[in-house]
């Protein structure tokens, strides 16, 4: 699936802004490893200062282990938040296929 229909997805099943949407994304991309907050703000396209705003909405969209904070590495998906993700995705594209 594409990077820009997953930030579809999360945007629709996680409630998320754009911005929020986009930061899930890119730590949905990293597949479990660490994203630095410098080099997350540059690949979803925000402001550094404004990355600690987007992480609390993804946290508050996924489950309370969803996101690990890894000191001096940045911020990851913990197997518990992708399996959020893989299951939103796998939802909304069976009822994409089911809708026709």
């Amino acid at each position: 699936m594409s990077a820009a229909c997953c930030r579809l997805a999360f945007r629709e099943w996680f409630g998320l802004t754009p911005a929020a949407a986009e930061i899930l994304g890119v730590l949905y991309a990293a597949k479990g490893g660490a994203v630095a907050p410098d080099a997350l703000a540059k690949m979803a396209g925000v402001s550094p200062r404004a990355v600690g705003f987007h992480l609390f909405s993804v946290r508050q969209a996924l489950d309370c282990e969803g996101l690990d904070h890894e000191p001096g590495q940045g911020y990851r998906l913990s197997e518990i938040g992708l399996d959020e993700c893989r299951a939103a995705l796998r939802t909304l594209a069976e009822e994409l296929r089911a809708a026709g």
